[in-house]
């Protein structure tokens, strides 16, 4: 997957998995729902902004996150 995904706003119980990331100019994943299962991605090189684009952000409640690599993302 070259560039983010983008969880429409107030979506719940998606699951991602398996997954290579990469390229984004932004977020490489952003969760903004509840309940997200993220399992088993790659999620690398995205972002230009220090600080501000991260490999992984979240917002929501009862996420787990498991089994994955982040590397060389601009912020974590």
């Amino acid at each position: 997957m070259n560039g983010a995904h983008w969880e429409p706003p107030g979506a719940h119980h998606v699951v991602l998995r398996g997954l290579d990331v990469a390229g984004s100019h932004m977020q490489g994943i952003m969760l903004s729902g509840d309940h997200t299962l993220v399992e088993g991605c790659d999620v690398w090189d995205n972002g230009v902004h220090e600080n501000f684009d991260h490999g992984l952000y979240v917002e929501g409640a009862c996420e787990v996150i498991r089994d994955n690599v982040f590397a060389d993302n601009h912020a974590f």
